[in-house]
């Protein structure tokens, strides 16, 4: 019982903490407004930030914004720096991808010949609206190819996310939560416990009290000896002893200890004579 609880407790603590927990290869836009602001990669259990290097940036801004549910991006000059990891340093994508984990990656190395920093940050702006389904339409030019989606009124909302204190809130919501199931869990342990060490002290009580000889097996010894404990339950008293008259002696079962026959007794002779002694033929001085 104890241990199905504490899983159920333990799998609720999981749940909550998974709330809104971030997977290896999601990215974000840390800045004013969900569709704008500095491009971050999940990786290793932490986010970092993408290097200004890519072959084609502006198909990486398109697909960073297709990740994120909107329906075009373009640069974002105007970031503040991060101050973390920079995780992404070179960024090679296909033009059918729509997550930028699927593109090939290459994680920065402080020594390789890429000289990455802060500075280089990765900044991009999404079409605060949803992609199109109408057919796209190709415009061809003699240079350059582009791509015209017809405009839409389509709005979706825009991308939500936990704010830091909703965060931690929600982080010691669940430490407490966890905290207090396991102090109930440890509760009703001691007083199982308790109440077992309890039991076994009440049986321990009933079988001395079951060992202790009833009032049938006490026997009162003949001559006023103190009553003691027959060591064979079963054993009876043939006759029971009559005290009724002293001169009667009460009888025995043993032979050997049975005291001679008062009535057998022989009467001793009478005593000799007294004869005055000379201490009582002097005369009484004190008269």
């Amino acid at each position: 019982m104890n241990i199905a609880l504490i899983l159920i407790i333990l799998r609720i603590c999981h749940l909550f903490s998974s709330i809104n927990a971030a997977k290896e290869g999601d990215i974000r836009l840390m800045g004013d407004s969900s569709h704008a602001g500095r491009l971050e990669y999940y990786y290793d259990s932490a986010w970092g930030t993408v290097c200004h290097s890519g072959s084609d940036m502006g198909l990486i801004y398109k697909i960073v914004c297709l990740q994120l549910g909107f329906s075009e991006g373009a640069s974002l000059k105007d970031i503040k720096p991060g101050t973390g990891k920079i995780w992404l340093e070179h960024v090679q994508c296909e033009v059918n991808v729509t997550k930028l984990s699927n593109c090939k990656l290459r994680y920065h190395d402080e020594k390789s010949s890429w000289k990455c920093d802060h500075s280089d940050d990765v900044g991009v702006i999404c079409n605060n609206s949803a992609p199109s389904t109408v057919k796209s339409s190709t415009v061809q030019t003699t240079k350059t190819k582009f791509t015209f989606f017809p405009p839409t009124s389509t709005k979706v909302p825009e991308a939500s996310s936990f704010s830091p204190i909703i965060l931690s809130l929600i982080v010691v919501l669940s430490i407490f939560i966890c905290a207090f199931g396991m102090g109930i869990s440890f509760f009703f342990w001691n007083y199982r416990k308790e109440q077992r060490i309890r039991q076994r002290q009440e049986e321990r009580r009933q079988r001395r009290i079951e060992v202790l000889p009833s009032s049938q097996q006490i026997a009162q010894l003949p001559n006023g000896s103190p009553p003691m404990f027959v060591m064979q339950p079963n054993y009876t008293i043939n006759q029971p002893i009559r005290l009724n008259s002293l001169n009667q002696p009460p009888p025995y079962d043993n032979e050997s200890v049975k005291p001679p026959d008062y009535n057998q007794v022989t009467e001793s002779k009478s005593p000799p004579p007294y004869t005055p002694t000379v201490t009582d033929q002097m005369p009484n001085v004190y008269n």
